[in-house]
């Protein structure tokens, strides 16, 4: 007698599921956070210049939010573009500045000075990327995690044979050493704990039938050696009746 059982094939498909879901998350919410929404926010800011222009003008990282409280009236532009740098579109009346989450407006009088000046926020906010880059790294330990317990699962395998019982290449579980089957929850978890008995030490092996291919045959096989009750017993007797 020699079974060998590796995980079952279902547990493998949930948890590769799951895994490349999370993946696939982690990807879209890096595509909005890094490339869509700062896309959709330059176009934004490129509606509001008084003229088209070509080519695309690259986001500044200098414009923000607080970079607004660094222009004052009265500035020359020079003076401004050492804060801000470049301008993305200049006139000689309406100058813009385009970040990634808004731009900076500054309208110039005759004198090529600062005369008014403005922070737009662009439809999607800093609190939005942000928002996506935590998203990200969620869904990436989430990832993480899937793909550890896929690789898990993978490696599961067990062996009855005439010396016992062998779980993950672990200890085995010699057959004069089990003591008893815990089945009380295999109908509601699935599951049923081998209780053994080593040098004076007890201790415990869970079997899962979302686990282990064989399970059935596995138990079967260990509840006729041992004596031990079946947890199958009952289900069968209970789908003989209902098919009669």
């Amino acid at each position: 007698m020699n079974i060998e059982s590796r995980t079952t094939r279902e547990t493998l498909i949930r948890l590769g599921i799951v895994t490349l879901a999370c993946a696939v998350f982690c990807i879209m919410f890096l595509w909005d956070g890094l490339v869509k929404y700062p896309r959709e926010n330059l176009d934004f800011a490129r509606e509001k210049f008084p003229q088209e222009i070509t080519p695309i003008p690259p986001m500044n990282p200098l414009v923000t939010r607080k970079a607004i409280d660094q222009i004052h009236k009265s500035m020359s532009l020079e003076e401004v573009e050492q804060v801000l740098g470049e301008p993305a579109f200049n006139n000689d009346v309406e100058v813009f500045w385009v970040g990634r989450t808004g731009y900076i407006w500054v309208k110039l009088n005759r004198a090529r000075l600062v005369e008014q000046s403005t922070w737009e926020d662009a439809q999607h906010t800093r609190s939005d990327l942000q928002w996506q880059k935590v998203g990200a790294v969620v869904s990436a330990l989430l990832a993480i995690i899937g793909l550890a317990f896929l690789i898990r699962a993978a490696r599961i395998k067990v062996v009855l044979d005439e010396t016992g019982l062998t779980c993950n290449c672990g200890r085995t579980i010699e057959w004069e050493h089990m003591r008893s089957l815990d089945t009380s929850l295999y109908k509601r978890k699935g599951w049923v704990m081998l209780h053994f008995e080593h040098g004076g030490t007890a201790g415990q092996q869970k079997l899962h039938s979302f686990h282990i291919a064989k399970f059935k045959e596995i138990v079967t096989e260990v509840c006729a050696r041992k004596g031990f009750d079946s947890p199958f017993a009952e289900t069968e007797a209970e789908q003989a009746t209902g098919s009669s």
